[in-house]
């Protein structure tokens, strides 16, 4: 991302690029900085303008958007597994990691509660809260409620999911 300094009768210019990175310059030109992250959407960008002379301070603070983000979580959610202890598509695995909260119901056709869980690496096996019976072939629904890591509001996703035995 190209910064550009617009500051009037500063000397001296620190940035701050909520990465952990910062820069200092002598003079007001622009300046550019790559965000590598993909998991954060925004960033809080501030610049500090000094008068070295008058002893004088400015700051100017903002949010920038992440060009680089990816909202990579549930991009992929399957829509059937096969729990039958092969080793493939065992259980109904939601891609999904570092997320701040995440809440995950899975109901029948009735719409009795099959499975629920607020651990993002506790999967679906296709029994009965995991340890009960087998739940029978067939399509099941579900609600995923989720907050990724930048994020202020909960989100949701919903869909089904199809065991076959």
């Amino acid at each position: 991302m190209q910064f550009n300094n617009l500051s009037l009768a500063a000397t001296r210019f620190i940035w701050y690029f909520d990465d952990g990175q910062q820069e200092s310059a002598n003079d007001n030109k622009s300046s550019r900085h790559y965000y590598s992250s993909t998991s954060r959407k925004t960033f809080n960008v501030k610049l500090i303008a000094i008068n070295t002379t008058s002893g004088c301070s400015d700051t100017f603070e903002g949010p920038v958007n992440n060009p680089n983000f990816r909202n990579y979580f549930f991009t992929a959610i399957p829509n059937v597994f096969t729990p039958n202890n092969d080793g493939l598509n065992d259980v109904f695995e939601i891609p999904a990691s570092d997320l701040k909260e995440y809440y995950l119901i899975i109901l029948d056709e009735s719409g009795h509660t099959v499975f629920e869980t607020d651990n993002q690496k506790n999967f679906w096996n296709g029994k009965l809260n995991n340890l009960g019976s087998d739940c029978t072939g067939g399509t099941y629904r579900y609600l995923i409620k989720y907050m990724q890591p930048d994020d202020i509001e909960v989100h949701q996703k919903s869909g089904s999911i199809t065991i076959i035995r």
